[in-house]
């Protein structure tokens, strides 16, 4: 009953460190885009809805923060888990890319395709179907 528990604990607290983490880091990345002009604004492609300037580096933070939790948490041991930090890297790299200059859509599905074949390849499956 106790490994339950301390797993439970270890969880919450690593849950706890990467909610705080990412809102640090996310804050520090907002503060980048407006300072290098990674900024999204509005119109500037038909599918644009927002009306305000929205900076583009939240990635950066998300990316930050696993990394960064890895590195406290040890989580990659388990393969799967491996797989699908791994599949995060290309998207990340294509997303930074296409924030930078913009892709055409075939380019971002390679990426995609990419961190799919990934996961596949890492024995990552969606268990319902």
């Amino acid at each position: 009953m106790t490994t339950d528990l301390s797993a439970i604990y270890l969880v919450i607290r690593a849950l706890l460190a990467s909610l705080v983490l990412v809102l640090i880091l996310g804050w520090v990345s907002i503060r980048i885009a407006w300072r290098y002009q990674l900024i999204d604004h509005p119109g500037s492609a038909p599918h644009k809805l927002h009306n305000q300037a929205t900076p583009m580096a939240g990635g950066i933070a998300i990316v930050a923060t696993l990394l960064i939790c890895e590195g406290f948490f040890g989580t990659l041991i388990d393969p799967q888990i491996r797989a699908v930090f791994l599949a995060v890297i290309p998207v990340f790299l294509f997303g930074l890319w296409d924030d930078f200059r913009v892709l055409p859509p075939t380019v971002k599905l390679l990426g995609q395709i990419i961190a799919a074949v990934v996961l596949i390849s890492g024995g990552v499956y969606i268990g319902i179907f």
